[in-house]
């Protein structure tokens, strides 16, 4: 069965300014450019992902819609800087982008593996490497770096399947509106 999740996709300008954030970091596997993403919701294992399809263009296309501003301007590391796994940029939860990822999150919810309460709190973010046996002092200096506020239009939410080695591949776009 496929892994999946939803997320919005910057453009590669922005991928381009988010890539620039990449430093020495002791343990940090750097994700490639063409990989960054906004997880609006992420649904694991499942079986019919064209249910999934109609679970959100019916989600999707109640009411008028345009693009989705999304603001990162602030670095990161989940779950926290001692026991981090990844390192992110990170920014508000601004209203649209809130409404959106609360009408995937319901839409989507009968899909998630292991139920909703996995991720209880949707916190915007782009993760930028994964970590493994990095040391907290060099996790604490990342996150401490200076940080450009970099904000883009998502025009587009992308239903992707999850390949092993953290690559993606996309399965299904919905348009948000003309860019």
């Amino acid at each position: 069965m496929p892994r999946l999740f939803i997320a919005l996709v910057p453009s590669p300008r922005v991928g381009q300014v988010l890539a620039s954030l990449r430093e020495e970091v002791p343990g940090a596997r750097w994700l490639r450019e063409e990989a960054l993403h906004v997880t609006l919701q992420f649904l694991g294992e499942v079986a019919d992902v064209g249910a999934v399809e109609g679970a959100l263009v019916r989600a999707l296309r109640v009411g008028p819609r345009g693009a989705v501003p999304v603001v990162m301007d602030e670095r990161a590391a989940f779950p926290d800087s001692r026991r981090a796994r990844v390192l992110v940029v990170t920014g508000p939860l601004e209203n649209e982008l809130a409404g959106l990822q609360r009408e995937v999150a319901e839409a989507t919810a009968p899909f998630v593996a292991g139920g909703t309460e996995r991720h209880p709190r949707f916190r915007p973010h782009v993760t930028l490497a994964r970590l493994k046996g990095t040391p907290a002092d060099a996790v604490q200096a990342w996150v401490g770096g200076g940080m450009p506020e970099v904000a883009f239009d998502a025009h587009e939410v992308v239903l992707f399947e999850s390949l092993p080695g953290s690559d993606y591949r996309p399965l299904f776009t919905y348009s948000l509106g003309s860019p």
